[in-house]
């Protein structure tokens, strides 16, 4: 079925309360496995939050819409627009990654109303059930997703263009680059904790030899200086 999300290129790998992967039952949400890069094209208005997490859904967005309802795409490899961004269908709002846990490039595409994740397939494959839909023309789909020829296409139809969105998004770069770090595979973290400590200890390690060291050396003097006077005839 072909998800207007990523362009028809998505390919399902995992459904909505699916038991496929161990620690992940549950499954809260849809996985679309599709290459690392592909745009994700918003179909629903609403404002968007970026989130960046080195665990869990990784780079991740949220976008609030009416009655309760958000919509959560996980694992994106960068942000196409700054955090609290009022967006509309046909602006792409993000790429395809596999930050997080995260086995692949997929987008994890969750609905959750109310705070509690519901079947996403309708805001997925038919956003206009929810009241989204509404993107580019069908003219548009044939056309390289970023191109001049897309964004000029975007832009008579009513869609939001790639170029503006990624004129105006200084902060989304900000943003991808503390993702890129965050998105850090932890053992790096710990291993330059451990670095950290161990280069403590060794310091330490240090000076008190050195300490116990100036300490010998003084009580050397001390007792060289002490033969060395002469002695009082009684």
């Amino acid at each position: 079925m072909a998800d207007p999300w990523l362009g028809g290129v998505g390919i399902t790998t995992q459904g909505f309360g699916a038991c496929e992967l161990a620690g992940d039952c549950p499954h809260t949400g849809i996985d679309e496995a599709a290459p690392a890069g592909t745009p994700i094209i918003d179909q629903i208005a609403g404002v968007v939050r970026d989130i960046v997490s080195s665990g869990g859904f990784g780079l991740h967005q949220v976008i609030d819409i009416r009655g309760g309802r958000q919509i959560l795409l996980g694992h994106e490899s960068e942000f196409a627009v700054p955090d609290n961004t009022a967006v509309k269908p046909g602006q792409i709002i993000g790429y395809v990654g596999s930050t997080g846990y995260s086995t692949g490039p997929h987008l994890h595409f969750e609905e959750d109303v109310n705070g509690r994740p519901v079947d996403p397939a309708q805001a997925l494959y038919h956003p206009e059930s929810i009241g989204g839909g509404g993107g580019p023309s069908p003219a548009c789909a044939g056309l390289p997703i970023g191109s001049p020829e897309y964004n000029a296409c975007l832009a008579i139809t009513g869609g939001a263009s790639a170029a503006g969105s990624a004129a105006s998004s200084v902060g989304a770069g900000y943003s991808a680059i503390a993702g890129s770090i965050a998105a850090l595979p932890q053992q790096v973290g710990h291993g330059l904790a451990d670095f950290f400590a161990i280069s403590v200890h060794d310091a330490g390690v240090f000076m008190r030899r050195q300490a116990l060291a100036a300490f010998v050396g003084v009580a050397v003097v001390i007792a060289l200086f002490a033969l060395a006077q002469p002695q009082t005839q009684r």
